[in-house]
């Protein structure tokens, strides 16, 4: 075997991983959902509607803004809990988070601490 053949053969593995790395994508590239578990027009949409716009802004990807309402924030919750933990669904909510895991009469659909991941306080 030539010096050539050899060097060729050791390096081939180092080229197939930094071949991973060209072809992996850039975060984000695609719209990111941003959930709020409470009806349009409360105190969240006036704080989470111009986040949104500057995340867009920030991000050049669309940010989904929806109102998924219900069960005093579960519902939406739920949404973003059973969502692929990949970073394109976020949850902005409020208080009543805390409240419903102490104080649900009945369990939660989801493990607050297993199934969401904090990111900022805003």
């Amino acid at each position: 075997m030539t010096v050539c053949r050899r060097t060729a053969l050791l390096a081939a593995p180092a080229l197939m991983l930094s071949a991973g790395a060209h072809t992996e994508e850039t975060f984000p590239s695609r719209p990111i959902r941003m959930i709020v578990p409470f009806p349009p027009g409360g105190p969240l949409d006036r704080i989470g509607r111009p986040l949104a716009e500057a995340m867009r802004t920030t991000l050049g990807q669309p940010i989904v803004f929806e109102n998924r309402a219900g069960a005093n924030g579960i519902i939406g919750t739920q949404v973003v809990a059973t969502a692929a933990p990949d970073g394109y669904t976020l949850l902005i909510t409020t208080g009543s988070f805390v409240g419903n895991m102490l104080f649900s009469p009945v369990p939660l659909p989801y493990d607050p601490a297993r199934d969401l991941q904090p990111v900022t306080l805003v």
